[in-house]
């Protein structure tokens, strides 16, 4: 259903013709056993995504340093327009307001594929499954308003390694 969907969109002309490169220094890790991609962001570009927050978007995604995928996403909604955050605190609950975000979901150019991407604060956390491999992109620490970030094949990773937080 999701690529009928995000077909139909790309044939009726709702993505634009640029897609949004968000990673710059691309470096493959290799650690113990462990595999991944270590990269760097602008905070600004991912905080443009969650100010626009436009209906369709297009991402270039690194799975490795020598290939990109487009990764075609359609915004969608989470929470209900009702939704409150409510935090419990030693003096009884207390009601935050809700951190602006917006949430994707959508598939890989030609590729037996989902991808689930989400922004909020300045962060971005997703997950792109291809075929039966399974990538995970997630923040891993913020240097002077670059994030560095990773992106890992499921199957590379003997467990996620404590430095960095998904």
């Amino acid at each position: 259903i999701l690529f009928n969907e995000i077909t139909h969109h790309l044939e009726s002309g709702n993505f634009r013709d640029n897609n949004i490169e968000l990673f710059t220094e691309k470096k493959q890790i290799f650690k113990n056993k462990d595999k991944y991609l270590s990269l760097k962001i602008e905070k600004q570009k991912i905080n443009t995504i969650i100010e626009n927050s436009d209906k369709f978007i297009s991402l270039s995604i690194p799975i490795s340093e020598t290939e990109n995928k487009i990764v075609y996403l359609k915004k969608r909604q989470l929470l209900q327009d009702n939704f409150k955050l409510v935090i419990e605190t030693s003096k009884g609950a207390i009601e935050k307001p809700m951190p602006k975000y917006v949430a994707y979901s959508g598939i890989v150019a030609d590729e037996n594929s989902i991808a689930s991407i989400t922004f909020v604060n300045n962060t971005m956390r997703g997950i792109v499954s291809i075929g039966s491999k399974e990538f995970t992109i997630a923040p891993k620490n913020d240097i002077d308003g670059e994030m560095e970030y990773i992106i890992y094949e499921k199957s590379e990773i003997e467990q996620p390694t404590n430095d960095f937080t998904c």
